[in-house]
């Protein structure tokens, strides 16, 4: 009598198979937290704004889940698909596709850029401060952005680049947030945020016969990058591992608290301008972020508008974070818009042009 076949590999198939479906439906419930995670002020769910920075990891996976289903000849893909194409404006946000855009001569043309206390550039000759050569060695090459928004940079950092570019004109009040510009300013001012080393001022350009009002913001910061980098090279999940997330937790949490009220003041502040404006900076939250939602509403996000290629401006871990942004009036148009994979800091810059 023949022996009989065993089932095994047929049963194996099936529970893999089974595994990846209700994973499949897993990812996809995570990545409608995500969606939802613009409208959740973290005052009253935090945890939404935690998971809003995974987006870019949902979508590969989803990706992946497409791929595999239709390897099998399988349905299931349908259910990442219309995931995908449900969250389609913040595919947007982290990828550009408007590769036709290009600034014409003469636009305005304003630069964003976190230095991080210029920590990335290079020591001068016997030791005593950094040399910015290999940042203005950039500017150049870009072509001098008309205006510069920059975060961490002390004072007289400030003041030797703005002499190095011929910029007359610059407003650097206070905490390390500094407005350069080739143009007049008319009036300036700040934002004042409470118990916070970060800082948003602002200021009004002449340009074209006309007055642009420039916000700078530096929101408040997560100051998790040591506790992750860590946490990344960490082979084993131990006690110190657990205490080293709590504290990542913690401190994202409060961070998070912080910006919503900051954006709040920020919001007032806009609502005053008697000028179309602009509105830079480093907002330390992503595109899906309740933070960029209320501070974005209304306005327009020159990446999203008429930017190309990929959007990521944080340069360390973790990875594919959009945190830099240039937001602007109704009364504008942008022209086009990059992010510069220059590691000049552990941000990239981001430029934007905008028409006459």
């Amino acid at each position: 009598m023949p022996a009989k076949k065993s089932d095994a590999p047929a049963g194996l198939r099936r529970y893999f198979k089974n595994a990846f479906r209700w994973a499949n439906i897993l990812l996809i419930v995570l990545t409608v937290m995500v969606y939802l995670a613009p409208y959740v002020s973290p005052a009253v769910f935090w945890p939404l704004s935690l998971i809003a920075p995974l987006y870019p990891w949902f979508l590969l996976a989803n990706l992946f889940f497409i791929l595999w289903w239709l390897f099998w000849r399988k349905w299931n893909f349908i259910l990442s698909l219309v995931c995908i194409l449900a969250g389609w404006g913040y595919f947007t946000a982290y990828i550009g596709l408007h590769f036709s855009a290009t600034p014409a001569e003469g636009d305005l043309q304003v630069l964003t850029f976190n230095l991080h206390d210029l920590k990335d550039l290079p020591f001068k000759e016997g030791g005593r401060g950094r040399d910015m050569r290999p940042l203005l060695d950039f500017l150049d090459e870009i072509g001098k952005p008309d205006i510069l928004c920059l975060q961490e940079l002390h004072e007289s950092p400030a003041a030797e680049l703005a002499q190095a570019m011929g910029f007359y004109h610059h407003h650097y009040p206070e905490k390390g947030t500094a407005i350069l510009s080739r143009f007049p300013l008319e009036k300036t001012g700040t934002i004042p945020f409470e118990n916070s080393g970060n800082s948003a001022i602002w200021a009004d350009v002449q340009w074209e016969g006309q007055s642009i009002r420039i916000f700078n913001l530096h929101l408040q910061s997560n100051r998790v990058s040591t506790e992750t980098q860590q946490l990344s090279k960490q082979q084993e999940i131990d006690k110190k591992y657990l205490r080293r997330l709590r504290v990542i937790l913690r401190k994202y949490k409060r961070a998070a608290l912080q910006r919503i009220e900051q954006v709040e003041g920020i919001r007032a502040e806009i609502e005053k301008s008697p000028h179309p404006y602009i509105i830079c900076g480093d907002f330390n939250d992503t595109p899906l972020s309740y933070t960029y939602h209320r501070l974005s509403k209304g306005f327009f996000d020159a990446f999203r508008q008429t930017g190309k290629g990929l959007g990521t401006t944080y340069a360390r871990f973790p990875p594919s974070l959009r945190i830099d942004y240039v937001l602007y009036a109704p009364e504008l148009e942008s022209s086009a818009c990059k992010v510069y994979q220059k590691k000049l800091s552990d941000h990239y810059p981001v430029e934007a042009w905008f028409k006459k």
